[in-house]
């Protein structure tokens, strides 16, 4: 990147290019169209109106089933630092941003926060074309808000506890348990602690210490958000979102749901 942050449009009926590795943020709006996001071998449906980001070291690439329209906006951890973003935690919202490992889909939960949204990349993107008096001021102003927005809707998925001063060794713990959210088996504390280096009984006294919840409590909560997110915003069937996060079958997905819910999978996605 040659400037703090790129703007750029594509209309496609294929992605042109598959597997890229970025080295920055990339905040990718869907204007029109539908298909299916894939990062790091993980894949989720994206739609017109959806918000995708995609992180530093994230593999990625997109499936189009329909023409599409991206709006690619690029930036760096400089630009988080360098364009003064009207806050005093700029490290706890970078520390946000960078722990989004595998938050795949749509980013923006609340309702009114997506109408927002595509408002702002509305306006975004005619600045950038019509390049009038101060539209490039605009523009940055108008970034700021957005990264505010998405990492307000991302933060929700962390233990209220995170700090960005807090030990590194909790977002190692916490990218373990996203990384592998789809599988299960990885998510055994036995299997945890052996990846990282760690007794069992230290690792739990540990992530219980720094964020309030026990790993399972926190992994639970973490499957339980991403599956809320494709029954709100997905057409995803139910079987195919048992067989995505590793349930034997959709009555296994209906028990853990009704657990945490009170409600069916099929209740809670009519309500």
């Amino acid at each position: 990147m040659y400037s703090p942050y790129e703007i750029e449009v594509e209309i496609v009926d294929d992605c042109p290019l598959r597997d890229n590795i970025l080295n920055f943020f990339q905040i990718v709006y869907i204007v029109k169209g539908r298909g299916q996001q894939w990062v790091n071998d993980h894949k989720a449906p994206y739609q017109s109106g959806d918000l995708l980001l995609l992180i530093p070291e994230d593999k990625y690439s997109f499936d189009v089933e329909e023409t599409t329209e991206f709006l690619f906006i690029k930036f760096n951890n400089f630009y988080l630092h360098d364009k003064k973003l009207g806050t005093d935690s700029v490290h706890q919202l970078e520390y946000i941003l960078n722990n989004t490992s595998l938050r795949i889909g749509c980013v923006i939960n609340s309702p009114n926060d997506k109408k927002l949204v595509e408002s702002l990349t509305r306006t975004i993107s005619d600045e950038n074309r019509q390049q009038q008096l101060y539209s490039n001021d605009m523009v940055q102003q108008l970034i700021n808000t957005l990264i505010m927005v998405i990492a307000r809707n991302i933060a929700i998925h962390l233990p209220e506890k995170i700090k960005a001063s807090t030990d590194t060794k909790v977002g190692d713990i916490l990218q373990y348990i996203q990384s592998n959210i789809y599988q299960p088996e990885q998510l055994r504390l036995e299997v945890i602690a052996k990846h990282l280096g760690f007794s069992e009984t230290y690792i739990s006294r540990f992530f219980k210490k720094h964020t309030d919840e026990t790993i399972q409590q926190y992994a639970t909560h973490y499957r339980m958000n991403l599956i809320e997110n494709r029954l709100k915003y997905s057409d995803m069937r139910i079987g195919e979102i048992a067989f995505e996060f590793g349930f034997n079958d959709e009555s296994h997905l209906n028990k853990f749901v009704r657990k945490q819910k009170n409600l069916a999978p099929t209740e809670f996605r009519r309500s």
